[in-house]
């Protein structure tokens, strides 16, 4: 008891410090935000254009049309409310729509009492309703760009009726909305078709063609940020599997790689429904497939496996008229997160096992040694074999 009440205070002093640690690495994340740093620059620029405008647009003694009070109350405000967008973000994510909608209400309020002086000196800000609606649909993407469209037309519908100088150029208002409504709808399109190419980009780049899993480079970097050191004070488990299906070359020799990708389709699926919700499934080229089992102790691991070896051996491929029973041989390799493993040794360490299943007889789960990899679980002691029924 009493060695447990002298642990006490050293591991909540250690909960302490990891609590304090966690806070400080949000705040970096939130400090390399792109939005943290639009938010200080947009506090900058308003102080710069508050002293400037009061300043040198409307001093006191310009012309009656100036109003520096409405200037004085623009600037304060704006400054404000920019300074509470900037230390609110430690609160709110960047894709928060309260934090977006926020931003585009201030900037929406901003250039409408800017315009509502309504001179010659203030007439190029209208623009800065466009500037403002299409800076915001690149930043936030297209659905955004409607609402700032809408926030746009709102805001200078205000202006023209507490204005008598928009209502005096009725042309010229109108001209501005009308492209505050060709303009947003247009870049909208646009919009919707890049993001459209760079979601298929960013499929292809992490995705098989053929099968539609997870490609190899995937796989290692999900892998990769299992493996890296987290500040956790449990260390979770995980399984890594290599499969390779037995039997597969004759499908190609034999019937060509047409029938053969048609195979790898069907396996895949099956394949794909052995794993639970959250685990990680990927082909990494030709029959070869692996997976991570995540949050999984070694027993659960094997039982994936098995599962994996039986269904395989179960299935009856169909492909071009022709019926293939195949196998499967798996190599595990059990690990716990964060004790800094080497990324290519445990590839090797399970691409090994699943060789020593091939070996062994085929159609079979091998775990790797407890040698094949530095810092292996203790209690993963020797190889298992589980033989085909």
């Amino acid at each position: 008891m009493l060695e447990n009440a002298a642990r006490g205070p050293s591991r909540n002093a250690y909960s302490g410090i990891h609590r304090i640690l966690r806070l400080a690495r949000i705040g970096r994340n939130r400090r390399a935000d792109g939005e943290y740093e639009q938010a200080a620059v947009r506090v900058s620029l308003g102080v710069i254009a508050w002293v400037y405008m009061g300043t040198f647009v409307y001093p006191e003694q310009a012309v009656e049309t100036a109003w520096p009070y409405w200037i004085n109350v623009l600037g304060v405000s704006y400054v404000a409310i920019s300074l509470a967008i900037l230390l609110s973000i430690h609160g709110w994510t960047a894709s928060s729509p309260p934090r977006r909608i926020t931003a585009l209400v201030i900037d929406t309020c901003a250039i409408s009492f800017c315009l509502c002086s309504g001179n010659e000196l203030t007439a190029p800000l209208a623009a800065a309703y466009l500037w403002m609606t299409i800076g915001n649909g690149l930043r936030f993407g297209h659905r955004y760009v409607y609402l700032a469209a809408l926030l746009s037309i709102s805001g200078f519908g205000f202006v023209y009726s507490v204005s008598p100088f928009w209502r005096s150029h009725g042309a010229f208002s109108a001209t501005i909305v009308l492209m505050l409504l060709v303009v947003p709808a247009y870049l909208a399109l646009l919009l919707q078709r890049l993001q459209s190419a760079i979601g298929q980009l960013s499929w292809q780049a992490t995705h098989d063609a053929l099968t539609g899993l997870y490609n190899r480079r995937e796989f290692e970097r999900r892998l990769q940020a299992l493996l890296a050191p987290q500040d956790r004070l449990d260390a979770r488990e995980h399984v890594v599997m290599f499969i390779d299906l037995d039997g597969f070359k004759s499908v190609n020799d034999t019937y060509g790689h047409a029938t053969g990708d048609q195979v790898l389709r069907q396996i895949s699926g099956l394949l794909g429904g052995q794993l639970r919700e959250g685990d990680t499934l990927a082909r990494l080229g030709g029959d070869e497939f692996a997976a991570i089992a995540v949050d999984a102790t070694l027993q659960g691991g094997r039982e994936i496996a098995e599962r994996i070896r039986q269904a395989v051996k179960r299935c009856r491929s169909t492909a071009d008229g022709a019926s293939f029973r195949l196998g499967a041989s798996v190599g595990i390799v059990h690990v716990s997160e964060g004790q800094g493993h080497d990324l290519r040794a445990l590839m090797n360490s399970a691409d090994s096992a699943c060789y020593e299943a091939k070996r062994g007889g085929r159609d079979r789960v091998e775990v790797a040694k407890p040698n094949a990899l530095p810092g292996f679980l203790s209690h993963a002691i020797d190889p298992v074999r589980q033989a085909t029924t």
